[in-house]
């Protein structure tokens, strides 16, 4: 009896740990998602009355390359965009086919910028910066008689075609 009163004691301390930390976890990760990466060094070192102070010593090289990579995610995030891939195929005359669909649209499209790329095994035709996937799809209605095999894909966009 002393046996089973004992191991309930030492089960609900268990059970108490682990509903701490499944509370802590999702706390952590609801309050992950809602900072800003811009000033997270500063939020960690500002004093709040609910919780403790983080003090951060480290060299100003640490803190400029931080900031450096939080940048660049913030400007691939934002540039990301789309394109309507009208041609895919592989094998030796991949590159000749590629570049005669992209002529072909160039004749029909004037006002839309084909990108013919290269990735290993493949080669690909890419039309269109579209900022949006509904104006993505909009074209891709109008490009369905001449390119019934289109698709659209995310792609990074460069900020002069953002602008």
């Amino acid at each position: 009896m002393k046996n089973n009163l004992f191991l309930r004691q030492k089960i609900n301390g268990i059970m108490r740990i682990l509903i701490f930390i499944i509370i802590f976890v999702f706390t952590a990760l609801q309050s992950a998602t809602t900072q800003t990466s811009s000033n997270i060094l500063q939020r960690l070192q500002t004093r709040n009355s609910s919780d403790g102070t983080v003090k951060i010593y480290q060299s100003n090289n640490i803190k400029n390359v931080l900031f450096l990579h939080l940048e660049a995610r913030k400007k691939n995030i934002e540039n990301n965009g789309y394109r309507i891939c009208i041609f895919a195929d592989s094998g030796q005359e991949a590159n000749r086919k590629a570049e005669s669909v992209r002529s072909v649209f160039m004749s029909r499209y004037r006002d839309v910028q084909p990108y013919k790329k290269f990735n290993y095994p493949f080669y690909r035709v890419y039309v269109g910066d579209f900022k949006t996937k509904s104006e993505a799809m909009k074209f891709l209605k109008k490009l369905e008689r001449d390119f019934p095999n289109a698709y659209i894909v995310s792609d990074v966009l460069s900020p002069s075609v953002l602008n």
